[in-house]
Formats: structure tokens, C-alpha cells, sequence
């Protein structure tokens, strides 16, 4: 009766947590878009939205199948410490190095585009983004089913986003650093989340040779 009761309340604490999440998301879209394209205007908003977009793609392509394949293992192996921590150091291995690809894909695109080199200011900064996402555990607290951590990870780093658009961004100018203050959130919340997990969990960070990278990877 007690094991029912406690999965019972885990499933509800998940449920609730992704939805706080998906909330604060619409949320902020609600009211920071509008202050953002009165500051600087719907054009170079629009850029920026493009330059989001692109970033974002590459984003998703450094983080794809590890929300399935990486929350699959770790959910089977979560109260094995040794295998919890290994595939941590796979995982944060790959992407590691696929990061740094999309890092280099990024910079062949500005500056062979000449509509994009036009803005490779923004796109600069908008490796901050990138490098950010690399230190994500959002599969981590999925396989581990902690999610409880996933909505204080994202309110964070929105609010912290928040918190320097209103200070930074005065002129239409400004645009190009908005993305930079997203990375700049979305960095600093998710490398300390990234610290508190490697340090609660004694973990030792040790990346896996790039000619040992294999795939399947979680193998």
C-alpha cells in the first residue's frame, strides 16, 4: 500500500512539474514578446526569432534520441550508482562533440551566407546558447524521475533571461544581444544544476575518447 502511495504521488509530482514548466514558457511568451518588439522593433525581432530558430535546430540535433534512448537506461539503472555515472559521462561525452561540430557547422553557414555574415555578431553570441544547452540534465531528472527539478531549472533561467532584457534592452540596436542574454540564463542556471548533480552524486567527469565513441552510444 505504501509503494502505490508513493508512486501514486511521484506520477502526480511529475505531472505537475512538466506543466508548471510549459506554463512559465507561455507565460513568458506572453509577456516578454510584446516588450521585446516595442524596444526593438518587429524587424529586428524577427531576425532574432530567425537566428533563435537556427540555433535552436542545431540544438535539437545534439540532443537527439538522448530523451529517449539516455532516459530509457538511466531509468533501468537508476539505483545502480556505477551505471548512473558512467552513462552521465556518454552522454555528456557525445555531446561534447557534436556540439563542437554544430559549432563549427554554425560558423561555416554565417559566413558563407552573406544575408547571415551581415549578422555574425548575433550568431556569435548565440553560441553561448549552444554551449548552455550542453550542460542540460533535463534527460537526467527524466530518467531519474526527479522532474521536480525540471520547472525550478527552466523558471530560473527565464527569469534570470528576464531580468537582463529588462536592464540591457533600451534600443532597436539591442537586438542582437538578446540572444545572448537567453545563453547567458540558460548557461548559468544549467551549469550550477550541472555542478549540484555531479557533486550530490560524487561523480567524476571523465570524457570518453572521441575514437571510442561509438553507436550506439548507450550501449
Amino acid at each position: 500500500m505504501r509503494i502505490v502511495k508513493k508512486n501514486i504521488r511521484q506520477f502526480i509530482e511529475n505531472i505537475t512539474s512538466l506543466f508548471s514548466s510549459k506554463i512559465s514558457d507561455l507565460l513568458l511568451a506572453i509577456l516578454l514578446i510584446p516588450y521585446l518588439i516595442s524596444k526593438v522593433g518587429i524587424e529586428n525581432y524577427g531576425r532574432y526569432v530567425f537566428a533563435l530558430s537556427l540555433t535552436l535546430f542545431l540544438v535539437n540535433i545534439i540532443n537527439y534520441g538522448f530523451d529517449l534512448s539516455a532516459v530509457r537506461e538511466l531509468a533501468k539503472n537508476r539505483h545502480k550508482p556505477k551505471m548512473l555515472k558512467k552513462l552521465l559521462n556518454k552522454v555528456l561525452s557525445v555531446k561534447l562533440y557534436l556540439t563542437i561540430l554544430m559549432l563549427v557547422i554554425l560558423f561555416v553557414v554565417v559566413f558563407t551566407i552573406p544575408l547571415l555574415r551581415v549578422e555574425k555578431t548575433m550568431y556569435f553570441f548565440a553560441l553561448f546558447l549552444i554551449i548552455g544547452d550542453l550542460f542540460s540534465l533535463r534527460w537526467f531528472f527524466m530518467g531519474i524521475e526527479k522532474m521536480k527539478y525540471i520547472p525550478i531549472i527552466n523558471v530560473g533561467s527565464k527569469l534570470l533571461y528576464v531580468f537582463l532584457v529588462i536592464i540591457f534592452i533600451k534600443q532597436s540596436e539591442d537586438y542582437e544581444i538578446i540572444i545572448l542574454l537567453e545563453g547567458i540564463g540558460l548557461f548559468i542556471v544549467n551549469i550550477f544544476s550541472f555542478l549540484y548533480i555531479v557533486r550530490k552524486k560524487r561523480i567524476r567527469i571523465k570524457l570518453i575518447s572521441f575514437y571510442k565513441v561509438k553507436c550506439p552510444v548507450l550501449k
